[in-house]
């Protein structure tokens, strides 16, 4: 939990995350003189997948962008809430040399220490997907969006208020170019990441793709790895977020190396958000791992 409360005079906050060593399931409990109850979770995102390794002289494809995790948030009047509440994180999907594993979904439930139902559950929101492997003829293909949450996935979300949102996917990996680009808040708060660089079967090598910016934000632009024909690739850039308002970014793919080295592995996602592919190379690069998932809580 990160950080653990920002007590007001009118309001608590309560941040869940798995950062830090913090474990992915906590209690949370409803404080006494709360009226209303706003919960925001986020599933984690989708890891980077890993760029395509084969001899010099040989078309290398990137690895995809793992996909971005999707968002439900909830308004409930405090006093049809139990006293306590599960809060289960979900763990950020890994970045890999193969296809980039699924972020973990997020749920908030009211029965502790049991097997979670929709019929127990308030929230839900599912983690993004991996991003695909490159292959000698193609790059990897960007991790799919995660499902938007329905009724059906949490029965007692219809006592109040909800949204849901689903994710974005993640960019493709080059397949003998530049890894595929991202623009962030173009449908939601959360991104996913970017495309590993290829190379061509004349040795040339290609950057990973970058995460541009948009709006007021997210002003920060994170290039993609610089490709390098004798290797190293250059790493992608993490992703990064902003408090204020709440929005955040994928990872940047990771650029291509063509005659020698290893692939440069792909940015880390920020909460939610899909991490970079890996670039191509003689050994490709390692996807970036996606951003851990998110449950903030506030009282009033």
């Amino acid at each position: 939990m990160f950080p653990p409360s920002f007590p007001s005079s009118q309001s608590l906050e309560y941040w869940f995350d798995t950062k830090g060593g913090f474990s992915a399931t906590s209690i949370w409990v409803r404080p006494p003189q709360a009226k209303m109850v706003m919960m925001f979770g986020c599933g984690g995102g989708g890891g980077g997948g890993g760029g395509f390794s084969s001899a010099a002289g040989a078309q290398k494809g990137g690895g995809g962008g793992g996909g971005g995790a999707a968002v439900t948030r909830l308004i409930i009047p405090a006093c049809l809430l139990p006293s306590a509440l599960e809060i289960r994180v979900g763990a950020p999907g890994v970045g890999s040399t193969g296809s980039g594993g699924t972020g973990g979904t997020t749920q908030i439930s009211g029965i502790a220490g049991t097997a979670v139902t929709a019929a127990s559950t308030f929230l839900l929101a599912r983690g993004g997907n991996g991003g695909g492997v490159g292959t000698g003829s193609a790059g990897g293909n960007g991790g799919s969006s995660a499902t938007v949450s329905t009724t059906a996935d949490m029965i007692l979300s219809s006592a109040g208020i909800w949204t849901a949102i689903a994710g974005v996917a993640g960019a493709a990996g080059g397949a003998s170019a530049a890894g595929s680009s991202i623009t962030v808040l173009a449908s939601s708060i959360l991104s996913g990441g970017t495309g590993g660089g290829g190379s061509t079967t004349g040795n040339v090598a290609s950057n990973g793709g970058a995460v541009n910016s948009a709006g007021v934000f997210l002003k920060q632009t994170l290039a993609g790895g610089v490709g390098l024909a004798g290797g190293p690739g250059g790493a992608g850039n993490s992703g990064y977020w902003s408090r204020f308002p709440f929005c955040a970014t994928g990872g940047s793919g990771g650029g291509s190396c063509a005659t020698a080295g290893t692939g440069g592995t792909g940015g880390t996602g920020a909460y939610g958000c899909g991490g970079g592919g890996g670039g191509a190379g003689v050994t490709g690069g390692t996807g970036g791992d996606g951003g851990s998932g998110l449950v903030i809580i506030v009282c009033w």
